[in-house]
C-alpha cells in the first residue's frame, strides 16, 4: 500500500475509519446522476464524465447510504445519485471525517475539501433537509479506477501520508 500510518487496526476501527462504496454515479448536468458499476478519477479533473470534474475543491460528492435511507423512511423519494453524489458510501462514518482527511477508494485518492452542501432544487423543502450537513466532497489526488464494493479508508491528515507527486496539491 502506498500510504502508511502509526495507527493501530483498532484505533481505526474504534473511528470508524472504514467502509465500502454502495453505488457510483456520475452525470453530465448537475444534479440527479446515473448509476454506474465503476468510474475513472483523474487528478485533478474528479471523476470522467461528470459535470463538476475540474472543479477545483468540489470534484467528487459523497454521501452515506445510511442517509439516503434516512430520508426514505421520512418519505422523500430519493436514491443514489438522486441529489448529485458521486458516490454512495456504506458503512463509514462521517461524523470522523474532516476536511484535509484522506479517503482511498478503490485505486484512488481523495482529499476531504468541504463538510456540507446547499440542498439540490429538485429535493429542496421548507424545513433543512439532514442531507446537507451530512455531505462531504473531495479532489482526486490520486487517480484510479472505483468500482461498487470497493473498499474505502480514510486517513488523517499528514505530509507523510501524501504520496509525493501530489504534496503540492495540498498546499493550493
Amino acid at each position: 500500500m502506498m500510504f502508511s500510518t502509526t495507527e493501530t487496526s483498532s484505533e481505526k476501527a474504534g473511528l470508524g475509519l472504514f467502509g465500502s462504496v454502495y453505488a457510483l454515479s456520475i452525470g453530465g448536468e448537475l444534479g440527479p446522476k446515473d448509476g454506474t458499476d465503476w468510474a475513472r478519477f483523474r487528478i485533478g479533473m474528479g471523476i470522467e464524465d461528470d459535470a463538476p470534474a475540474k472543479r477545483w475543491d468540489l470534484q467528487v460528492g459523497l454521501l452515506s447510504k445510511e442517509s439516503i435511507e434516512r430520508m426514505q423512511l421520512e418519505g422523500r423519494k430519493i436514491c443514489p445519485g438522486f441529489c448529485g453524489d458521486n458516490v454512495c458510501t456504506e458503512s463509514l462514518d462521517f461524523d470522523t471525517i474532516e476536511v484535509g482527511h484522506l479517503i482511498e477508494i478503490g485505486k484512488a485518492t481523495l482529499l476531504v475539501t468541504q463538510k456540507g452542501k446547499k440542498c439540490v432544487r429538485e429535493c429542496a423543502t421548507e424545513e433543512q433537509c439532514c442531507l446537507a450537513n451530512e455531505w462531504t466532497y473531495a479532489r482526486v489526488i490520486k487517480g484510479g479506477q472505483v468500482c461498487v464494493r470497493d473498499e474505502i479508508r480514510v486517513l488523517r491528515p499528514g505530509i507523510d501520508l501524501v504520496p509525493k507527486f501530489s504534496q503540492a496539491a495540498l498546499k493550493k
